[in-house]
């Protein structure tokens, strides 16, 4: 990887957990990763605070793929990962 890349990787945090569904949409993950910040974790996201969120890997039945979030700004990531720790 070069610099560039490292640059854009770190705004990015991956969550596990998250009940997945075949049709589940890339708005869907976004909805459930600000509304799990906004319930669980003190922090209010707003849709412009992320960059996008999907998904990783195929859809298999029984099983959770994460979710990878990019944060437009670095300090959103921090605050989200900071409250995680609480």
């Amino acid at each position: 990887m070069d610099g560039s890349e490292d640059r854009q990787r770190r705004c990015n945090l991956v969550f596990y957990g998250f009940e997945d569904a075949a049709d589940e949409t890339w708005a869907q993950s976004e909805k459930r990763i600000i509304d799990l910040c906004s319930a669980n974790l003190g922090t209010s996201l707003q849709e412009t605070d992320v960059e996008r969120a999907h998904r990783i890997g195929r859809f298999q039945q029984d099983k959770h793929r994460p979710i990878i979030v990019q944060f437009n700004h670095f300090k959103d990531r921090e605050r989200v990962l900071t409250n995680s720790k609480k």
